[in-house]
């Protein structure tokens, strides 16, 4: 998949993959398939929200390094 997939489609495709998984439908190969892409699927969702969170903090420190201090007014 050369386009990067956003949060919410990847969560998407996780919550397919479990659906079928849990449906007892699926062959041995199918299911693994179906796991294998589940874990891609949380990968890009573990690697998008530490990305987040690592904005957040960059965004909270600049912040705290322009808002004054109480002990400072």
């Amino acid at each position: 998949m050369s386009k990067k997939t956003s949060f919410e489609a990847a969560l998407q495709q996780l919550d397919a993959a479990v659906t079928k998984l849990e449906s007892g439908e699926l062959t041995l190969d199918q299911s693994l398939s179906c796991f294998e892409k589940g874990i891609e699927a949380v990968r890009r969702c573990r690697e998008q929200l530490r990305g987040a969170e690592l904005r957040f903090e960059e965004l909270s420190a600049e912040l705290s390094s322009r808002t004054p201090n109480a002990e400072d007014q």
